[in-house]
């Protein structure tokens, strides 16, 4: 039961197989309980239903909610949502924002895949919350210029679009940053 504090104290959730906790944590929590045979007892204990309802009773004594509980996760969806609508944060980014904000609110966290998801829904839904937005307002002139742009060659061979989303290919002089231009005057 000790292996499960520290885990969901310092994880944030309970590891599924306890044998997987580094050999270290396991005899340094093993000398504070006086256990002779760790290994033995950690075998005894993994087998054992008795693990399960400690998480579940581990859970409610610390505060900790399911990350199932919509809301235990309403805040966060709506701190990704804004995080994800005013800034140009990649998913990883706001995986990590997500794994802090879930471990700082105590909720349990779930498995990556889980998790993943779940940020890939909001940054989903940013984006088609973004598309309306921003075809609500066009004009069918707007429209046809836009079609244009996907569909029309460019003079380097490709769609206008994909050289749009490349940049420059051709490197010259114009291409390059200002900072490394020539100061004309100077010394």
């Amino acid at each position: 039961m000790a292996l499960h504090i520290c885990a969901l104290r310092y994880l944030g959730a309970f590891l599924a197989d306890l044998r997987a906790t580094p050999a270290r944590v396991v005899t340094y929590v093993a000398r504070q309980l006086q256990i002779s045979d760790p290994a033995a007892c950690l075998e005894r204990y993994q087998a054992s239903q008795m693990r399960f309802d400690h998480m579940d009773a581990l859970a409610a004594m610390l505060g900790y909610r399911p990350f199932s509980d919509a809301g235990a996760t309403f805040a966060l969806v709506r701190q990704l949502y804004l995080r994800a609508w005013t800034s140009q944060d990649r998913p990883s980014v706001l995986f990590e924002h997500a794994v802090a904000w879930l471990r700082q609110n105590k909720v349990l966290l779930p498995g990556v895949t889980t998790l993943t998801r779940f940020v890939a829904r909001v940054r989903e839904r940013v984006a088609s919350h973004l598309w309306r937005a921003l075809c609500r307002d066009l004009t069918p002139q707007m429209r046809d210029n836009l079609e244009a742009i996907l569909t029309r060659q460019a003079h380097d061979l490709g769609p206008r679009l994909e050289t749009l989303r490349r940049g420059e290919t051709r490197l010259s002089t114009q291409a390059l940053p200002s900072r490394t231009r020539p100061v004309r005057g100077g010394a």
